[in-house]
């Protein structure tokens, strides 16, 4: 029971033939094929969970010297702007989606149920995605309706779609680049955070690593200089 809590919370957990060996290792005994289920039965706290996939850059990035580099300089903008409400800080990121291609199951391994499933991540490349969803949100509750890119061809139309999207892109591979992010940010983002807004203070808006080209276009800076605006990057595939 502990082994299995503390493999789990050092982000090792054990699966089906790990468990096995490590039971052998401290007793000696080679278990049958039904001794694992018989353990569940009698220790419920005990659950088997798949893993989430998590990209490789994602693994590398999300450390804890870049978080830290990132709160630090979020501490920065509310020490310079101590009343900055939530309707002014936005978190813009992207999800790209792989259009067919069946369902990998991966291992199941085991931990306490009191440990949330979110814990876990299953390294696994992004190199076959084929369509990016550009989101954009608020802690006020508030969401940037979505705009979605599609790989270079004819754009489908939506005549029945019941919810309100930005707007529908397209790019050589169905990824976002500098002027897909920059037309987002005039043309969707702007007019929606700015009819949001609640007092004179600036509005903060936080990049993916992926989006950094936007903070070096020429029309984002000329806009910038034009209207009360922070931009921050968050560390490239560290954003999750």
């Amino acid at each position: 029971m502990d082994w299995i809590g503390y493999q789990a919370n050092v982000a090792k957990p054990l699966d089906r033939d790990g468990l096995n060996s490590l039971v052998f290792d401290l007793s000696g005994v080679v278990l049958g094929i039904n001794w694992i289920n018989r353990f569940k039965q009698h220790h419920p706290e005990i659950h088997a969970s798949r893993p989430g996939n998590l990209d490789p850059k994602r693994a590398q990035n999300f450390n804890p010297t870049n978080v830290a580099y990132f709160y630090k300089l979020l501490k920065d903008v509310y020490d310079a702007f101590p009343d900055l409400p939530p309707e002014h800080v936005w978190n813009m990121d992207e999800k790209g989606i792989q259009f067919g291609g069946g369902c990998k199951r991966s291992k199941k391994y085991f931990h306490l149920r009191s440990l949330k499933k979110c814990k876990f991540y299953h390294i696994r490349s992004d190199n076959l995605e084929l369509m990016t969803v550009i989101e954009c949100i608020s802690p006020s509750g508030l969401s940037v309706p979505p705009s979605f890119v599609l790989s270079s061809g004819c754009v489908p139309s939506f005549p029945t779609l019941s919810s309100t999207i930005s707007a529908i892109a397209t790019s050589p591979n169905g990824w976002t680049d500098n002027k897909i992010g920059t037309a987002w940010f005039i043309e969707s983002f702007i007019p929606f955070a700015n009819s949001h807004k609640v007092n004179t203070t600036p509005i903060l808006l936080l990049l993916d690593g992926h989006m950094s080209p936007l903070r070096l276009s020429t029309e984002l800076r000329t806009l910038r200089r034009r209207c009360p605006l922070g931009v921050e990057s968050i560390v490239k595939g560290s954003s999750h």
